[in-house]
């Protein structure tokens, strides 16, 4: 356990790694490439980020599965359960993140590969094996709006014709980057009925 605890330190340890990349350089400096066949730092440090993203995906599935806008709130009152089977504010709020960083892999993949296969997973077992009650509400929201910035930022460069490209999902079949934009776009909004059902129970009042 000792070796898992010291392993996630050092992972840690790479956001104080990363920002040091980048300090004191110009965005000219950042963008510059060498020399034919490489990248650029900034080049260096998005794809640092892709495969962040990649890898949180796989672990939380691994443990998950078998092989494979909230201003303030009363914490116990988030992590409640209303009833058997539903799930607490709190895990509908990592449910989103969840979502949304899976959401940007997968259309990065779609924009730089040709038709990639789409692994869906199951979004259960994510909220029985991985304790949501125990993330930090905080740190959640904070990924998210970056997570959702950096996408923006991202697709705003693409040109129009990267948004009729297509990937595989082992469920829906094919779809378009268009598509999961949209899709993912309504995600909170699908969620927001249930949020405020679950608000009235708990005597918390409307958002």
């Amino acid at each position: 356990m000792q070796t898992s605890l010291s392993a996630i330190d050092a992972y840690l340890e790479g956001i104080n790694e990363l920002r040091s990349m980048t300090r004191g350089l110009s965005t000219a400096q950042l963008n510059t490439r060498i020399g034919p066949g490489t990248w650029s730092i900034q080049e260096i440090v998005v794809h640092i980020l892709d495969s962040d993203l990649i890898a949180t995906h796989r672990m939380r599935r691994m443990v998950a599965e078998d092989m494979p806008l909230l201003v303030s709130y009363d914490e116990n009152l988030f992590i409640t359960r209303i009833g058997p089977g539903t799930w607490s504010i709190q895990e509908i709020v990592v449910h989103i993140l969840d979502s949304d960083l899976i959401a940007t892999h997968r259309m990065r993949r779609m924009v730089a590969e040709d038709m990639p296969l789409l692994v869906s997973y199951d979004e259960n077992l994510f909220i029985t094996h991985i304790p949501a009650a125990d993330a930090d509400v905080d740190e959640v929201l904070d990924l998210f709006e970056a997570n959702r910035r950096f996408t923006a930022r991202w697709m705003r460069s693409l040109a129009a014709d990267a948004f009729t490209r297509e990937g595989i999902h082992t469920q829906r079949g094919k779809v378009t980057v268009q598509f999961m934009l949209e899709n993912y776009t309504k995600h909170i909004a699908h969620h927001m009925p249930f949020v405020d059902g679950k608000r009235a129970k708990l005597g918390v009042g409307a958002r």
